[in-house]
């Protein structure tokens, strides 16, 4: 995948939140809506992509690789890991606060965009 590609796919992900930002800030957004659309999201159109992605596959990756994928994200979860720990020392503020440095360290908000 080539710059172009990365950055027509960065500019549809801001025209999204940027037409969910108008559309909150214009009303069509809030309370009751937004629950609804994080359930038919989760409930629905989450798992259709998984089976999609699933189904569209022409040939199922190789244990070579699923290993490979596997050490690098272990890797990736160790230092991770360690920063959490470290990290928050030098961020300073209290106990508390540096608990939710930790957490938003650990647990970054991905999920949708992956």
């Amino acid at each position: 995948m080539g710059f172009f590609d990365v950055f027509q796919e960065m500019l549809i992900l801001l025209f999204a939140m940027a037409l969910g930002y108008l559309a909150n800030r214009l009303g069509y957004l809030g309370g009751e809506i937004d629950q609804k659309i994080c359930k038919i999201i989760l409930n629905i159109t989450m798992p259709c992509m998984i089976v999609a992605a699933v189904a569209d596959g022409d040939t199922l990756p190789g244990t070579a690789e699923i290993l490979a994928v596997l050490k690098v994200a272990a890797v990736f979860y160790g230092m991770e890991i360690l920063i959490t720990v470290i990290f928050p020392r030098f961020l300073g503020g209290t106990d508390k606060q540096k608990g939710v440095w930790r957490y938003t360290m650990m647990f970054p908000n991905v999920g949708f965009i992956g």
